[in-house]
């Protein structure tokens, strides 16, 4: 797949790049270095790139297999380096598995990171999941405490995962 011009980034699927701007009513600027985000607080949007499928299991979930595509998970920062930190967290490629998307972000290809500091995550949720494009691959993934999002997990498609 390859992005026109008009993508958020050069990595990211022109159909992808069309579908976030339509859901969320603007266009984003994705970045593979969380250096270019905000060190105040606020929330964010992690584009992960999977090329093959993958089995994941939590202590709250049953084991998943997520097939290869395009996924989005959206989170908040609000402690000390806000965005910034919080997202050079999810980039790294070795750490301690402390999150659900822990287990996505050291297996995918790439991750790259929006920031948002005029929107709440579920905000987002919202919004991306008013467009068709965009479906629930793992209800709860990333929501536990969360009580009005079906999940922080989006899937650009509607391909869902197969329970094991």
């Amino acid at each position: 797949m390859s992005a026109s011009p008009a993508s958020p980034h050069p990595d990211v699927p022109s159909g992808l790049a069309g579908a976030l701007s339509s859901a969320l009513r603007s266009g984003l600027n994705f970045t593979l270095s969380a250096d270019a985000l905000s060190r105040e607080p606020g929330s964010y949007l992690l584009l992960v790139h999977m090329t093959r499928p993958f089995d994941f299991e939590t202590a709250r979930l049953p084991v998943q297999r997520l097939t290869a595509g395009w996924y989005l998970y959206c989170g908040s920062a609000r402690g000390p380096g806000g965005m910034q930190a919080r997202v050079a967290r999810h980039m790294r490629p070795s750490k301690t598995e402390r999150w659900h998307i822990d287990r996505l972000t050291v297996a995918a290809l790439s991750v790259h990171a929006a920031a948002f500091s005029d929107m709440s995550e579920c905000e987002i949720v919202a919004g991306l999941l008013r467009c068709e494009a965009f479906s629930v691959p793992v209800p709860g993934f990333g929501s536990s405490d969360c009580r009005t999002c079906p999940s922080h997990l989006v899937r650009f498609g509607s391909v869902a995962p197969q329970g094991q």
